[in-house]
């Protein structure tokens, strides 16, 4: 056979070696890829190797590997031993500790699991550990490895697996000889209140804080106790500087100071002595081996001060024209504000002050038409009042002192709607001033519509409060669940507004139930009818949609094309808010979408056919649905496959033509044969006689030398021959020469 190259066979070949090599180089770089380990615990765990790079015994040796397997690789020249959980054990059944015996007098411990993603598993040991193999179902697997470089570790918390963080095979611990656990000693904290604040201890609060080794700053938390308890035993280590704090109490606690307790046994004591208690917020403490040390600490808290009932009422004239709002301020409290108080009614409220408080009350806004006649500590039906709008009072165990009227401690004032029993009661008594004119109220609400249908109501629509309204220059708060109030002289046109707020469009307002009118503003003519005035806003978020467009050639991986991310038609739309809008990406891939009424049914998709970009077929859903815009990015990903076109140029391999032997053409013998006397015809010619043709004697061959035809035969299987030869030889050079 012969390999016969057609085209640019020199060029083709160097093509050919390139692409073995780049495959070459695909199979090193994915064999030898870089491994991350999940870290965990006190230590950042590696990774065994992975079996995947190893055949036949080795695969299966790190498969599951062991100690021995592994000291050679992460002990630095040690010998492991290994002691293993052999399987593992579900924590939700599984009683801790679980314990493991190397032998009679060593053993680790399982001391708790936590289920999840990861799941993660806490041990201790009473010898040296070095290293710890989290087994899960195949390699690599996480190996938490103590010393080298040291030291050895005799407990650790939070260990996972690598590959499969919900669950764990087994668990191999490696060692290398049995190490004594350095000493240690146990730490118990009692909490004591003082005993000469007179403060019961029954307010429930707890008290935490910290232990601190003064060598590695290596802190452990004491919590959760409450006065008159103790805290469990907390391991700690022997012989070394400790400092003991406790975090800063709450509920009007203080630290006052430390002392040493007692143990009775098994049960710890604090005495309650204050003066042997040492002032600070922190003790120091150094504990010997197995030693069990109480330590004490006392909080102290002022007693609260006894409090008083102060009620403030409101009352109008019996013959007074319904509505307006009063304004009471209290000192050191909250507003007192009633609104739209019945001719001859009342409205009160109580506040809660210190024993003995001197308070301050005054009337700071009524409705015009009206004043603020007078005031007084108690109710009289005729009597003896006290004139002005403002008093202030001392709230006491006994009196309600204003200075002229006394309120008897505890006494109900009569003649009221409050059923309040207060140890102080001011009331404040407002009449009209004697004017003729006529006011009327135009009350203005808020509310927010997300869909922009009055005539639904959807989750989140409603009054809402803290947007600024104004009437005739006056402008308050919408507050919840009243309406805003205002007054203005009845007859009179008086503008009324809102301010509005970033994040919503004005839909527009409502006059005491007519239609929709648009804008924020509008103009009242006041009557003796409330007027209503409603504002309405609708809140508009926003979403971005980005582009991806990526490649696969010959089924390879995919490969950005930011070149086609750009000319894709995004639609985003909402039934509920009767919205849709289509973009088309940018340069970068985005399309973004803002001012968008606030639904939670919005639908976005694209049009995965984009005549700048041909050949692209998505790969991940071409629509997602209820959306909420909230200023998230939802992303499509496109993708065009493309493969190489059939060679043309390419080696083929041709059979070699075998020459074709032409047999030698047989020689006939030349027989002399006499010539037969043949008479001349002669054609009768007028005039004359014209000879005949004379007949030619038949060819009896020549052999292979003989005439032309033979020898074209022979020639041409005589340069077949040396074509196909030559070709071989040619053929043969270049296999000798690549």
């Amino acid at each position: 056979m012969t390999l016969a190259l057609y085209g640019k066979s020199r060029r083709r070949q160097w093509m050919l070696a390139a692409l073995a090599l780049f495959a070459l180089l695909g199979a090193v770089s994915a064999a030898f890829a870089v491994l991350v380990p999940t870290n965990a615990a006190s230590v950042t765990p590696q990774l065994t190797p992975d079996p995947a790079n190893y055949t036949g015994a080795d695969a299966a040796t790190w498969k599951n590997p062991t100690c021995t397997d592994l000291d050679d690789h992460f002990g630095n020249g040690q010998t492991w031993s290994q002691v293993s959980t052999g399987s593992w054990y579900d924590p939700s059944t599984a009683t801790f500790p679980i314990t493991l015996n190397v032998d009679a007098t060593h053993w680790v411990k399982i001391t708790g699991i936590v289920a999840g993603n990861p799941m993660t598993f806490d041990w201790e040991s009473n010898f040296g550990i070095d290293a710890v193999m989290v087994k899960q179902a195949n390699g690599p697997h996480n190996i938490y490895v103590y010393d080298p470089p040291g030291p050895e570790s005799f407990g650790d918390t939070g260990l996972q697996p690598n590959l499969n963080p919900n669950g764990i095979s087994h668990a191999i611990f490696c060692y290398d000889g049995f190490t004594t656990p350095p000493p240690t000693a146990n730490l118990i904290i009692g909490k004591v209140i003082d005993p000469s604040d007179g403060v019961a201890p029954d307010d429930g609060t707890t008290f935490s804080g910290t232990i601190v080794n003064d060598d590695t700053q290596a802190s452990t938390p004491w919590s959760g106790i409450t006065f008159g308890q103790f805290t469990s035993p907390i391991q700690v280590p022997a012989g070394v500087d400790l400092t003991i704090d406790e975090d800063s109490p709450t509920n009007g606690w203080t630290e006052v100071a430390w002392r040493m307790g007692s143990l009775d046994g098994e049960k710890p004591t604090c005495p309650a002595d204050k003066a042997s208690y040492v002032p600070g917020s922190n003790i120091g403490a150094k504990l010997n081996a197995d030693q069990t040390m109480v330590l004490c600490v006392m909080n102290t808290k002022q007693a609260d001060a006894p409090t008083r009932t102060l009620e403030v009422c409101k009352v109008v004239e019996t013959d007074s024209a319904a509505g307006g709002v009063f304004t009471i301020k209290v000192e050191g409290q909250s507003d007192f504000v009633t609104t739209n108080i019945a001719p001859g009614g009342d409205d009160c409220t109580t506040y809660s002050v210190a024993d003995g408080a001197e308070i301050t009350i005054t009337e700071t806004g009524f409705p015009d038409g009206w004043v603020s006649a007078e005031f007084y500590p108690t109710v009289s039906a005729n009597g003896d009042n006290i004139p002005g709008d403002t008093i202030t009072v001392t709230v006491g165990a006994e009196t309600c002192d204003a200075g002229e009227e006394q309120n008897p401690a505890g006494a109900q004032i009569s003649g009221l709607h409050s059923d309040a029993i207060a140890d102080c009661t001011v009331v404040f008594y407002n009449k009209t001033d004697g004017q003729t004119e006529s006011r009327g109220l135009i009350l203005v609400e808020k509310y927010i519509e997300i869909d922009g249908n009055l005539g639904t109501t959807l989750p989140g629509e409603g009054l809402v409060a803290g947007w600024t309204v104004t009437v005739d220059g006056v402008s308050k708060q919408t507050t919840l669940p009243a309406t805003v109030t205002f007054e203005a002289t009845v007859g009179d046109t008086v503008p009324v507004s809102e301010t509005t707020q970033a994040g919503y469009v004005v839909l527009g307002h409502t006059i005491t139930g007519g239609s929709l009118v648009g804008g924020s503003s509008t103009n009242v003519q006041v009557s003796e009818a409330t007027t209503l005035v409603r504002f309405y806003n609708q809140p508009f978020g926003s979403l971005k949609v980005h582009k991806d467009a990526v490649t696969s050639h010959n089924g390879g991986p995919n490969v950005p094309a930011p070149q086609d991310d750009d000319g894709w038609s995004i639609t985003v739309s909402s039934a509920t808010c009767n919205f849709t809008d289509t973009k088309q990406t940018d340069a970068s891939g985005n399309a973004s979408f803002t001012n968008l009424p606030m639904c939670t049914d919005y639908v976005v998709s694209e049009n995965p056919v984009n005549a700048a970009s041909p050949g692209f077929a998505p790969i991940s859903a071409t629509s997602v649905s209820n959306q909420t815009p909230s200023g998230q990015t939802i992303t499509f990903v496109n993708r065009r496959v493309t493969f190489d076109p059939p060679c043309q140029d390419c080696i083929q391999i041709i059979p070699t033509p075998t020459p074709t032997t032409v047999p030698p053409t047989a020689t006939p013998t030349n027989t002399a044969v006499p010539p037969t006397a043949t008479p001349t015809p002669e054609e009768a010619t007028e005039g004359e006689k014209t000879p005949g043709p004379t007949p030619i004697a038949p060819s009896t061959g020549t052999g292979g030398s003989g005439g032309s035809g033979s020898m074209n035969i022979l020639l041409l299987a005589l340069g077949l021959a040396a074509l196909s030869g030559g070709m071989s030889l040619a053929a043969a050079g270049r296999r000798r020469r690549n």
